[in-house]
């Protein structure tokens, strides 16, 4: 009888775990979001990029922003020289975060933007707190000076939601929490210096 209990465990077990990729593949919150309006500028005297995030708040993150929990994207950006058959020349590799908390003593919501050097945006309007999060403006990458006239350049770019940690207590609310989060996939824009 303990035989045919444990083949029972086991086998329902396996079928979980089987039915476990499919489950996150048809989760709408993963595979909607992706990165928009990628665009790279020259300002007078460096390489600009800016970019927003489409479909990252959803109903349940937005509950568990809603609860305290600080909630954190991560930005990451390549600038390579291409060089057609050989390998790509990397010229700059940066991760960019964006914070966002809410104060549900104060009804209002902080953004901290480590591009902005962590400075601090204040806002009641949640959606100028997405707003904040999900977009890039003229990010200064670098000085024109590092690229050569003529080269051929490319900008890859992409975002994700690192996991979401709750107080101890509202774990037990929000256990879905844990599928919350999400990566885009490569952006890319290629350019002529």
């Amino acid at each position: 009888m303990k035989k045919g209990l444990a083949l029972k465990i086991f086998t329902a077990l396996l079928w979980a775990v089987a039915a476990l990729p499919s489950m996150t593949s048809a989760n709408p919150f993963i595979r909607d979001v992706r990165i928009i309006d990628m665009a790279v500028t020259d300002h007078p005297d460096d390489l600009m990029l800016s970019l927003k995030v489409e479909g990252a708040f959803k109903e349940k993150l937005e509950e568990a922003v809603m609860s305290g929990a600080p909630t954190t994207f991560s930005f990451f950006i390549i600038v390579s020289e291409f060089r057609g058959i050989i390998l790509d020349r990397k010229i700059l590799e940066v991760t960019l975060s964006h914070t966002i908390k809410y104060n549900n003593l104060k009804n209002d919501y902080t953004v901290k933007r480590s591009w902005e050097n962590d400075k601090p945006l204040t806002t009641e309007s949640f959606d100028q707190a997405k707003q904040w999060m999900t977009e890039i403006s003229d990010l200064r990458l670098m000085p024109l000076s590092h690229l050569q006239k003529g080269g051929h350049y490319k900008i890859k770019a992409k975002a994700e939601l690192e996991k979401v940690t709750l107080p101890l207590f509202l774990n037990y609310i929000f256990f879905f929490v844990t599928l919350l989060d999400f990566e885009t996939d490569w952006q890319t824009i290629k350019f002529i210096y």
